[in-house]
């Protein structure tokens, strides 16, 4: 017998299951999702079928828990969540001021914690390809973040600082040159 077929998953009512089974034959709570084996085809969250690349209908997006499908479309490498690409970072020249996003964000929850959906699965939030702040850029946001920290400024007063910087650069991507 092959190890695979020996491996078993206890469930919360304390019954041992066979690794294939997505059900406890005792109580019929469904497996948890990181015990589930590769093949999955349900949400471990609402029991919708899942799409090819495990896309959840009824949850409006990707399970927790789940790899990102895509890849870059530069470079073919996984994206991140985030939609980041750690491999060429989305910039065929190689150069930081070029970096990118070159897939879609995708979250969960809100930046305060609270839960986007039913906080269960990946949302598309923002389209993709999206702008990396500058070498400038980053390190005023990061002077910010120090006069935050510092008591010099608001969390509101770095936040509207963060909000026009970014304006800003997405400006000047779209129109070649400076906003």
């Amino acid at each position: 017998m092959g190890e695979a077929r020996r491996r078993k998953w206890r469930c919360g009512c304390g019954a041992y299951n066979k690794a294939v089974d997505v059900v406890c034959e005792q109580c019929g709570t469904e497996q948890p999702f990181s015990a589930a084996p590769a093949s999955r085809s349900r949400c471990p969250f609402d029991g919708q079928a899942l799409g090819p690349n495990r896309y959840c209908a009824r949850g409006g997006g990707y399970p927790i828990g789940s790899p990102c499908p895509f890849a870059c479309p530069l470079c073919g490498h996984p994206l991140e969540w985030s939609g980041a690409c750690f491999s060429c970072h989305g910039a065929p020249s190689g150069s930081r001021e070029d970096w990118q996003y070159p897939g879609d964000r995708w979250e969960f929850d809100e930046m305060d914690g609270t839960p986007r959906g039913d906080g269960k699965h990946w949302l598309r939030i923002v389209p993709g390809p999206r702008p990396v702040a500058s070498v400038a850029d980053s390190k005023l946001l990061m002077r910010g973040v120090l006069d935050v920290v510092t008591g010099r400024r608001t969390e509101a007063e770095v936040h509207a600082l963060i909000d026009s910087t970014f304006a800003a650069a997405r400006a000047a991507k779209v129109t070649g040159g400076a906003p």
